[in-house]
């Protein structure tokens, strides 16, 4: 026996043997979403992801990371999973019974999703928690799991439905899976998954590809959440994306049932909006300028890391990281890009520049002195670009227009994500015929470095989610596997 499957046997001796001992125990996080008219809605709180835990004697509260695999396990995945399904239900018949009424997800794993015998444990667990009504259950399988048998999972997702539970595609984007799960699967959530979320403020592709699935999404009718939000920048971007619905460790890390209640007693999603706005309260119209948006956040945060305060955002000090960042993918966008004026580049290249050139301790003196050389080389950018639009406006009577997207491989060498595609960029959308402002020019007002008499332009930028081949039904969104349940 090698080391692997003795490893393997190992956790799956340990999972069991925690099983049998009722050290299994289910933590919740929670989705949150912009405040509605009704329910829990009114503080943002949409509903809870249970969380499998296992409460190790020696080594504490393990996450699934380290008993992932014995999950799916032939001799456990069923046992696990109606383990899952007794707790969930039996804690938010509970919750409904104390006037909490909160959506659930449960996660199922592969296996257990294709027993022949799921179905039936899926009614017993109804059955016996009739407090807990169906439509507040949500089954979560993530994208890997139905091409195992497909038309086997179809069939048991739409019975799932016919029960009146919901439907959601976990992980999104991580798997071998392709759009056409989006038509042929009865699914009524999509979950972005965190690997691309958490790194849309450091990877434009990352930002694109996000955009693309939610857009996607969206024109289905199907609820999109955000994974991985952690920070108000985040927040910040999936605004411009108009992603509503989120999970991470921004709002809350998983927690025990017991203080779910006063948590969510507590939780006001106003509390992010206004820390939103207060982000915002000079950027209108940022909607139509999530790549602007980001660029503006990491100048932002550069800054921050000159004066002394927080790190500095990925993927600046390499050589070709001008080449590919969000401002210079906006920009790749613009269709008489050869027109742009040299002082563009050599602004945007400045900028780079700068961190580069910063050898000395953060805080000190030189530094903030480059602190402020970045922020008014940032503003002059933004001026030269300024003209550059109106100009643009006053030579055609036609829209400003984007040229086709090009093809770009991964520079960074992510094991699984190299050879992705980028998706095209969604380009800032237009707001009028000639006379109005343009959106760039808007977004660059938002941005607060420009100023307020913009140039008048025409509408005629058009907002791209993803790249047509992506849309076809049979285009796989990347190749780097599946995540394991959590």
């Amino acid at each position: 026996m090698d080391l692997e499957q003795e490893q393997l046997m190992e956790m799956s001796m340990m999972t069991q043997k925690s099983l049998e001992e009722q050290r299994l125990v289910m933590h919740y996080q929670p989705i949150v979403a912009r405040p509605s008219n009704s329910g829990s809605l009114e503080q943002g709180v949409l509903g809870f992801e249970a969380l499998i835990r296992l409460q190790h004697p020696q080594r504490g509260l393990l996450t699934p990371t380290f008993f992932s695999e014995a999950l799916d396990h032939p001799r456990l995945a069923r046992r696990i999973g109606c383990f899952v399904l007794d707790a969930v239900l039996t804690q938010g018949e509970q919750w409904h019974q104390a006037g909490l009424p909160l959506r659930l997800s449960m996660n199922v794993s592969a296996r257990h999703l294709l027993d022949p015998e799921f179905l039936n444990d899926l009614r017993y667990a109804l059955a016996a928690h009739p407090g807990m009504p169906p439509e507040y259950c949500e089954i979560e399988v993530t994208e890997s799991a139905p091409m195992q048998d497909f038309r086997k999972a179809q069939v048991t997702l739409q019975d799932c439905n016919s029960m009146g539970l919901r439907i959601a595609l976990d992980d999104f984007g991580t798997g071998n899976a392709s759009l056409s799960y989006l038509q042929k699967l009865p699914a009524q959530t999509i979950k972005i998954d965190q690997s691309f979320v958490r790194d849309i403020l450091n990877d434009p592709r990352d930002f694109a590809i996000v955009a693309g699935v939610a857009k996607t999404a969206r024109m289905l009718g199907l609820e999109v959440i955000a994974e991985g939000v952690e920070t108000i920048g985040h927040l910040q971007l999936l605004e411009t994306l108009d992603c509503p619905a989120m999970q991470g460790y921004l709002f809350s890390r998983p927690m025990p049932s017991e203080i779910v209640a006063s948590w969510v007693k507590s939780f006001n999603m106003h509390n992010y909006i206004d820390k939103l706005a207060s982000h915002l309260n000079n950027f209108p119209n940022v909607s139509d300028a999530g790549f602007l948006v980001a660029h503006h956040l990491r100048v932002q945060a550069s800054v921050k890391y000159l004066q002394g305060e927080g790190s500095l955002p990925e993927r600046i000090l390499g050589i070709e990281d001008a080449k590919g960042c969000h401002l210079a993918l906006w920009l790749d966008q613009l269709f008489d890009h050869a027109s742009l004026p040299a002082e563009v580049d050599n602004l945007h290249q400045r900028l780079h520049q700068i961190l580069s050139d910063n050898v000395s301790h953060c805080g000190s003196p030189k530094s903030l002195q480059l602190a402020e050389e970045l922020l008014e080389t940032n503003a002059h950018l933004m001026e030269v670009l300024d003209l550059y639009l109106k100009g643009s406006s006053k030579n055609s009577p036609f829209p400003v227009k984007c040229r086709e997207p090009i093809r770009r491989e991964s520079n960074h060498g992510r094991t699984g994500r190299a050879n992705r595609i980028l998706p095209r960029i969604p380009p800032v959308a237009g707001t009028g015929f000639a006379g109005r402002r343009p959106a760039a020019a808007q977004s660059a007002h938002s941005l607060g470095t420009l100023p307020p008499n913009s140039g008048e332009c025409a509408e005629g930028q058009t907002q791209r989610a993803g790249r047509e081949e992506a849309l076809r039904p049979d285009a796989a969104l990347q190749d780097d596997g599946s995540a394991a349940t959590a």
